[in-house]
């Protein structure tokens, strides 16, 4: 027979595993990154886990929340999100009216947050298993599309830039935010394999995007953000 103090256990013994498995996924793929098990922690500062990392600090999520400014209803993409470190406040920020992709190329990390997604607060989270020349979202869907750390690994750099142009709304917004290419890490990988901000702004541009603000509140990274540009032609048209 299975008691209540049973199945306690059992939901218990579930929800440390899964907590095992982030912290497997962020010390191998998140640069040394450890997790800190604080006994209390107020709300509103993780909206999904009661758990704070050490990324956290640096990463300024709450900071990254406010300047983005999301509205309730709004629907966000966040490409590259992993095991969805960042998809929880997206998903807090835009509320149940909202919707957030979750969006990713590792088929583990995409699993990961499947297995999670049974204990998060807001059913508002999609999860998107992508492929290098098509992000599988459909056209004119976002309000937001979301890069964490992202742009700069992606092998396809103009294609992923035509799949977010196509996946947005007419007056929606792109967010790039990546390593500074003038610093060394941790956090973040060695200069050499950093994309500067100047190389950032050349391909959005060239992907029809205009830039309409930048910021410098991250310590370590660019905050760049993108509109569509009306005014250029549509190339799709041209014969």
């Amino acid at each position: 027979m299975i008691t209540r103090h049973n199945r306690f256990l059992s939901v218990m013994t579930h929800q440390a595993l899964l907590k095992g498995s982030v912290l497997v996924i962020l010390l191998i793929g998140s640069l040394g990154i450890t997790i800190v098990w604080p006994q209390h922690v107020p709300p509103q500062t993780n909206p999904i886990f009661p758990e704070r990392t050490s990324r956290d600090e640096w990463q300024k999520p709450v900071e990254i929340i406010e300047a983005l400014a999301l509205k309730p209803g709004e629907t966000v993409a966040d490409i590259g999100s992993g095991a969805g470190y960042f998809t929880g406040w997206l998903s807090q920020a835009v509320s149940a009216k909202g919707k957030v992709y979750a969006v990713d190329i590792n088929t583990q990390a995409i699993q990961l947050l499947k297995d999670k997604l049974p204990f998060y607060p807001i059913k508002n989270i999609e999860p998107v298993l992508c492929t290098e020349s098509d992000l599988k979202l459909p056209p004119q869907s976002l309000d937001v599309a979301f890069l964490l750390n992202t742009f700069s690994v992606v092998s396809q750099k103009e294609t992923m830039l035509q799949n977010v142009m196509t996946a947005l709304k007419p007056h929606g917004r792109l967010t790039i935010i990546d390593w500074r290419e003038n610093l060394d890490g941790p956090p973040g990988p060695p200069r050499a394999q950093r994309l500067s901000e100047r190389a950032v702004l050349e391909m959005a541009k060239a992907a029809g995007f205009k830039l309409d603000r930048r910021s410098e509140m991250l310590p370590s990274q660019y905050f760049l953000e993108f509109s569509k540009n009306s005014n250029r032609p549509n190339l799709a048209r041209k014969r």
